[in-house]
């Protein structure tokens, strides 16, 4: 969902916390089994493959723009052993799907993008009529203790030269900020809420 390159067996093996917050958006999602739905910033696939679990008369595509993740996804979960499931190599700020979706899910992905007008425009155009979202995402206030931080550390000389021009990566939206996003768009709003979480992460063994 970046310019970020990602180690994908790496991030299999440490994203339990994104693993158990997907688990809760999914029953929130309350299938019927189904539903055509797009998992959007799928990772290594084990959330996109959970979802089709769900959907046995219906099908899962996960997108995502790293091709090593989508590489494992596609090895743990082969289309010869899940008939509903795909993954394929995707931006999510040029979405190339039209009507094609029930629902767009998405888990700890969308904050990995700055500008999320092209990504919500993209949703839009890839649901169904009466189609839904479900994104969580990092949000307005998040990682402020680090970015305080930074920007302290900014300040002083013997550090200066190495966070020149340094930008931080993520795009982190108020409420108002997303409502303004989907509006637009041509959303009709149900909820957008900011929920505290905490990211713990495990110790190196």
């Amino acid at each position: 969902m970046s310019a970020y390159t990602w180690n994908a067996k790496d991030y299999e093996r440490h994203s339990l916390s994104q693993l158990k917050w997907a688990r809760e958006l999914i029953n929130k999602l309350s299938l019927e089994g189904n539903e055509d739905i797009l998992d959007l910033g799928c990772g290594d696939g084990k959330i996109t493959a959970e979802i089709a679990r769900s959907v046995g008369n219906g099908s899962v595509i996960g997108v995502d723009n790293s091709v090593p993740m989508i590489e494992l996804a596609a090895k743990c979960y082969p289309s010869n052993l899940h008939s509903n499931l795909s993954f394929t190599v995707a931006d999510a700020t040029n979405l190339r799907f039209e009507e094609c979706f029930d629902v767009v899910f998405s888990n700890a992905a969308l904050h990995w993008i700055k500008n999320h007008k092209p990504v919500v425009d993209g949703i839009f155009r890839s649901l169904k009529s009466g189609g839904r979202i479900l994104l969580q995402m990092g949000g307005k206030g998040n990682a402020r203790d680090i970015l305080a931080v930074l920007s302290e550390i900014r300040t002083h000389p013997e550090w200066r030269q190495y966070l020149d021009g340094f930008g931080f990566p993520y795009g982190f939206l108020g409420t108002e900020d997303y409502e303004e996003l989907l509006q637009n768009s041509g959303f009709n709003i149900r909820r957008v809420e900011l929920i505290p979480k905490d990211m713990v992460h495990e110790d190196k063994s």
